[in-house]
């Protein structure tokens, strides 16, 4: 990890959870030059989040790895030791941003497939994953910092059904943390992003036929890019959207709810 800079210390750390790649790796880029320190957390693709460090510092950025399977209590209670032990000793500067981009999408499941052990999976890494974050990260977050959870626009659509179900559910777990957040002086904001050009729909943007029954449910006519979504992440942790908490930014090219991609 390459010595903090001013900038870094003015914005204090990020931690950005499934942070290697697609959404999460952009995220990191984009709040590394804002400002921030940043936290590259991942579960198993261990060379990308080192890539993705490595491009931040190339950039005069500061960042750093934090493995560690978020679906597991054990395991976000170690990752923010973990963290603890960086911040006490001067390494990183005090935590005040958590993302929460971690997450799976599972199969397209129909009814008669699915699974209790499916369900939990599903949930564990997309709902629970999310709460222990923001459980810990409470812990540690002085006023005027800031959480941001990715959920999505499948939330709205109800396909695929497990994942639209955890999507739904990360989006209630938002409305019962404001309150006792705002106590303390942090905001939590939500932003849900429609088709994305990363490798969880890559089956759709690689089918011709497919990408073009995409294209033509989203009014601008495209799939959104990683940078995009980062944006919005970007603006809700940013002093802009300081009176801004409790919000739902749905970045999607304009496609609302009640339509299924063909």
């Amino acid at each position: 990890m390459s010595a903090v800079a001013a900038s870094s210390a003015s914005r204090g750390t990020v931690l950005v959870t499934g942070g290697s790649r697609g959404i999460g790796a952009a995220c990191c880029k984009r709040l590394a030059r804002d400002g921030y320190t940043v936290v590259v957390n991942y579960k198993s693709s261990q060379g990308e989040a080192v890539d993705v460090v490595g491009e931040i510092n190339l950039e005069g950025g500061d960042a750093i790895t934090l493995q560690a399977d978020v679906s597991s209590e054990a395991g976000v209670v170690d990752m923010f030791a973990s963290l603890d032990n960086w911040i006490g000793s001067g390494g990183v500067p005090p935590l005040t941003a958590l993302v929460n981009n971690a997450g799976v999408i599972g199969d397209k499941e129909a009814l008669d497939a699915v699974t209790p052990a499916a369900f939990e999976a599903m949930m564990a890494t997309n709902v629970l994953g999310p709460l222990l974050c923001c459980k810990e990260a409470e812990k540690r977050m002085a006023p005027g910092s800031a959480i941001v959870n990715l959920s999505s626009g499948s939330a709205y659509i109800g396909t695929p059904l497990l994942y639209s179900m955890s999507k739904g559910a990360l989006n209630s777990m938002q409305h019962g943390l404001i309150k006792p957040l705002a106590a303390k002086g942090i905001r939590i904001n939500t932003v849900s992003p429609g088709v994305t050009d990363t490798d969880m729909v890559a089956g759709i943007l690689d089918d011709p036929e497919r990408k073009a029954t995409m294209e033509a449910q989203i009014p601008l006519g495209r799939a959104g890019r990683p940078e995009e979504i980062a944006g919005a992440v970007a603006y809700l942790l940013s002093p802009d959207a300081a009176y801004t908490s409790g919000a739902n930014i749905r970045v999607a090219g304009g496609r609302g709810p009640g339509t299924t991609l063909g």
